[in-house]
């Protein structure tokens, strides 16, 4: 006896308004007659991406809905997130394709990494409606998960993590943005993005990095791949300007500022941090002097003062800063006005100081 699924996929192939749609159509009737689920799963994938068939909500509802309990889970929900992308008009209308997969009832939320990739897409489509506190909900359900897994797929760790990086963008801290983007990088080739998206990225990095508070560690940054792209761009200031922090160089620092000021007071969040970034590229530069100390790391005021551009009364707060952040340890001389460096916060080191 005939299913309703067969039905339905009968007379899509029968009112198809061309022969491209009518065979693609054709390939989904077979393999459904066949039950050859894996090939199915990659089938429906490609139509959607390629988009060559139209009307996928309709072929949900009246045709996959039928044998989904039998796809691979983490396929399945990457195809109605391909569905929801692709042909829902609205972010509206892609929540409510999405949600109803979310139903402990459905056979894909028995796999881990499948829920992890609808709840990411849900908070991303619930970021952009600006229902920030639903967003959240989902984004914290999400990394539980991520958090409770030992082992997960690269692309779910990715889906994951740019979600969670565009949270943070709109509602979060610099630093909570800056370290969940630079997850999302490490589990995304470069060349899935596009250069329009990895130079965003690699902005938005940036400027995160320069005004996060406790980020001092700027080689990590510079290793990743994507950060070149501001190369050769109307953003080469900000590539240099990073490279100036990696090395503490003071020098760099203000000679970037006064040739890139015209185009760095055009970024809000810099200019509602400029004494933060000064504080960090004065600090980082006093990290910079007790590293290329060979003949010990007793240094008195009048060389910070020196190197760090402070006046004497003024190395003390920044001694007590970068101690309090763990950047260095060591012990406050305040009678011969020096200080003895035992440790300085291990960081990565980019080609130069290499």
């Amino acid at each position: 006896m005939e299913t309703a699924s067969q039905q339905y996929i009968d007379e899509r192939i029968e009112s198809a308004p061309d022969e491209d749609q009518r065979g693609e159509l054709a390939k989904l009737s077979d393999l459904y007659q066949k039950r050859l689920w894996h090939q199915m799963t990659m089938e429906l994938r490609r139509i959607t991406k390629e988009q060559t068939v139209a009307d996928m909500l309709p072929l949900y509802s009246n045709f996959v809905q039928e044998f989904e309990g039998k796809l691979n889970p983490v396929e399945l929900i990457g195809w109605a997130v391909d569905v929801s992308r692709g042909f829902c008009s609205t972010p509206t209308g892609a929540l409510e394709f999405l949600t109803p997969f979310l139903d402990e009832a459905q056979m894909a939320m028995r796999s881990t990494p499948a829920k992890i990739l609808l709840l990411s897409e849900i908070a991303r489509l619930k970021l952009t409606l600006n229902v920030h506190e639903e967003s959240k909900m989902a984004i914290t359900t999400a990394r539980e998960l991520v958090e409770g897994q030992l082992e997960l797929p690269g692309h779910i760790h990715s889906a994951f993590y740019r979600s969670a990086a565009e949270f943070h963008k709109i509602v979060g801290s610099a630093a909570e943005f800056y370290r969940n983007a630079l997850q999302f990088l490490s589990y995304t080739k470069p060349e899935s993005l596009s250069k329009e998206e990895q130079l965003q990225w690699a902005f938005d990095l940036g400027n995160a990095a320069l005004v996060g508070e406790d980020i001092y560690n700027f080689g990590e940054l510079l290793a990743h791949g994507v950060i070149s792209a501001l190369g050769g761009t109307e953003h080469q200031w900000l590539l240099d300007l990073l490279r100036a922090f990696d090395r503490g160089d003071l020098t760099k620092f203000e000679e970037i500022c006064s040739a890139a000021n015209d185009k760095m007071i055009q970024q809000p969040v810099l200019v509602a941090h400029r004494e933060l970034i000064r504080q960090k590229i004065t600090i980082l530069a006093l990290m910079e002097l007790a590293f290329t100390r060979t003949a010990g790391r007793t240094i008195t005021f009048a060389e910070i003062s020196e190197t760090c551009r402070l006046s004497e009364s003024e190395v003390e707060f920044l001694l007590m800063r970068a101690l309090s952040l763990k950047l260095i340890s060591g012990t406050i001389d305040g009678v011969d006005r020096c200080i003895t460096i035992t440790r300085v916060q291990p960081r990565v080191l980019g080609r130069d100081p290499i």
